[in-house]
């Protein structure tokens, strides 16, 4: 019984970490920053938040759908459009192990063009 509680408890905390305890080494960058850059542009927001923000250079591939279609992302450095914290980091984690190099991050709020830094 002992080890069956401490292997539930090391499982928690692992789903814990995966989610909550932010990633290093990705910028947050304005949108106006990310025009000028060369970089490849993924938005991993639901398809009801992205819809209307869509151009050409804009990669729409919800988190749900990143284990399907990560493939067809460019090997390049990627700039993420995420909702919240907690898809950012699930994101860039997931990303990363797949050996993408994830160079910085935008966010979008409420489906506005509204922008906040985590802090």
């Amino acid at each position: 019984m002992f080890y069956i509680v401490i292997s539930l408890l090391v499982w928690m905390l692992g789903i814990l970490v995966k989610r909550y305890i932010p990633v290093l080494n990705v910028a947050y960058i304005s949108l106006e920053q990310v025009r000028k850059m060369e970089s490849v542009v993924v938005d991993v927001r639901n398809y009801t938040e992205s819809h209307s923000d869509n151009t050409s250079r804009i990669m729409c591939i919800p988190y749900a759908y990143l284990k399907r279609y990560y493939h067809e992302i460019p090997n390049k450095p990627l700039h993420l459009i995420v909702h919240n914290k907690v898809d950012r980091n699930l994101s860039v984690r997931f990303l990363r192990k797949k050996g993408f190099h994830i160079q910085s991050y935008s966010l979008y709020l409420d489906g506005k063009k509204a922008q906040k830094e985590f802090k």
